[in-house]
């Protein structure tokens, strides 16, 4: 279950909410948590028992750790690291490395074909901040077992985060009656149908167009489609992976939780850099806190940082999929990044030209690792990169960018509804950034009836433009 699904949005939603207001405060976490339940079997029962399995081993490991010290409390938060992200190996790896020892040793052992189960790569890290922070004593361990299971199960972050570290959220989770009135219950609603709307009008359909790019013949693919095609998946991306953190930021805030922001424009970045720090910020700052960090971070030498950053975009590389075009994608990210920060001098213009030029290339390239093209297109693509960078600049714009790249006869369906909606969300987006509540300025009943209107008007034209 999705949330821009009719189910979701038709039953799901209005149950839940429905239900969710109307319970006192002390029964609103069961009910969340029970709705979590369902909302996970629904999308796939087959590994719930392992899950729940996995996540009571946690919780009576972190009980016996906070009350020892020294090397046995270390011991216990090695093996509960450890054995979360053996799961995790597991399930999500296991066709991966028998494919590449078949490859290697030229044999021919059966895959195993494990189904992956929903959300484990978030709540794998979840479960892992749990464990970290209660090891160094930044939080307590929750008292309740439900408590817990609600941290890994909250379905609002559980398809495709924000990920949420345990210190973070836990006061929210056994006390949240100051979030929960109904100016917050309105903006969560608001950022709820944002994040729909990028989703459902723009990602949905850029990804249409992106697709009919891609199915070409290398004969029919001209430079013009090919760079349309990069820039539309680019954006799909982004439209896609952004809407889903704002339903699941309004979904929170609906329910008096505070997410973190996951997204923050970050194609309007100055650096490859700054790129990062507004692109799934939530993964940056867990990769940054838990993995960078403990290696040493910046306080080394500049060589042994530049493995750092290498190894925690292989790392997020693999993360995000078992294959080699992850892996590629992550030594991708972390190679620029490290030339970035070895040419990045004030003093020297050359090494400042240098890194405009890779600000340049970076955006668009990067996304063709992530693209399972042929051989005989991939060429077609790479060999265009120099030649674009006028058309990068006129992409700096996030609000503009989806329409520039977008104008050609192929792409007019898409064109139009990036032109009617972008600009409509990006002026609420701006408008929300000034500080004052655009909810404020309806009275009560007609806030209701608007966003609920705008709320069921998302979803037909959504399904308009998807059919068409």
């Amino acid at each position: 279950m999705v949330f821009s699904s009719v189910l979701f949005l038709v039953f799901f939603f209005p149950v839940f909410f429905t239900v969710y207001f109307l319970f006192p405060n002390y029964l609103k976490n069961l009910w969340a948590l029970f709705a979590s339940i369902v909302f996970y079997i629904w999308g796939g029962s087959d590994f719930f028992l392992i899950l729940c399995a996995s996540i009571c081993v946690d919780f009576i490991l972190m009980h016996i750790m906070d009350s020892k010290e020294g090397n046995f409390r270390l011991i216990l938060a090695l093996f509960s690291v450890i054995f979360n992200f053996c799961i995790l190996g597991y399930f999500k790896y296991a066709d991966f490395f028998v494919e590449n020892w078949n490859f290697l040793l030229q044999k021919n052992f059966p895959l195993p074909k494990i189904i992956l189960p929903i959300g484990i790569s978030f709540f794998t890290f979840h479960k892992v901040s749990y464990t970290i922070d209660i090891y160094y004593k930044k939080s307590k361990p929750l008292k309740k077992i439900s408590d817990y299971l609600l941290y890994i199960l909250l379905f609002p972050q559980l398809i495709a985060g924000p990920i949420i570290r345990f210190n973070e959220i836990r006061d929210q989770i056994l006390d949240r009656k100051n979030l929960e009135n109904w100016d917050n219950r309105l903006k969560g609603l608001i950022r709820f149908c944002i994040g729909l709307a990028r989703k459902v009008l723009i990602a949905n359909v850029l990804g249409k167009e992106a697709d009919k790019i891609f199915s070409l013949n290398e004969p029919e693919l001209s430079f013009f489609l090919a760079w349309m095609g990069i820039l539309a998946y680019t954006f799909q991306i982004y439209f896609d992976f952004a809407g889903y953190s704002d339903m699941a930021l309004g979904l929170g805030k609906m329910m008096g939780f505070q997410f973190p922001e996951n997204f923050q424009f970050p194609y309007t970045s100055g650096s490859i850099t700054e790129f990062w720090r507004r692109w799934h910020i939530t993964l940056g700052n867990w990769m940054r806190d838990y993995i960078y960090i403990p290696l040493g971070g910046n306080l080394v030498s500049k060589f042994q940082t530049y493995l750092n950053l290498w190894a925690v975009f292989l790392f997020s590389g693999l993360w995000h999929g078992a294959s080699w075009n992850f892996v590629f994608w992550g030594a991708y990210h972390g190679l620029f990044i490290s030339l970035e920060k070895f040419f990045k001098s004030p003093k020297e213009k050359e090494k400042k030209n240098f890194t405009k030029v890779l600000k340049v290339l970076f955006p668009s390239i990067k996304n063709i690792s992530r693209l399972e093209i042929s051989s005989g297109s991939a060429p077609t693509y790479s060999s265009c990169s120099l030649r674009t960078s006028i058309r990068r600049f006129l992409m700096r714009s996030s609000t503009f960018s989806p329409i520039l790249s977008l104008t050609s006869t192929s792409g007019f369906p898409t064109f139009k509804s990036v032109t009617t909606f972008v600009l409509p969300l990006r002026f609420i987006k701006m408008f929300g950034s000034t500080g004052r509540s655009l909810v404020a300025f309806f009275p009560d009943l007609e806030r209701i009836l608007s966003f609920s209107m705008l709320f069921l008007a998302i979803t037909l034209f959504g399904s308009i433009f998807t059919a068409s």
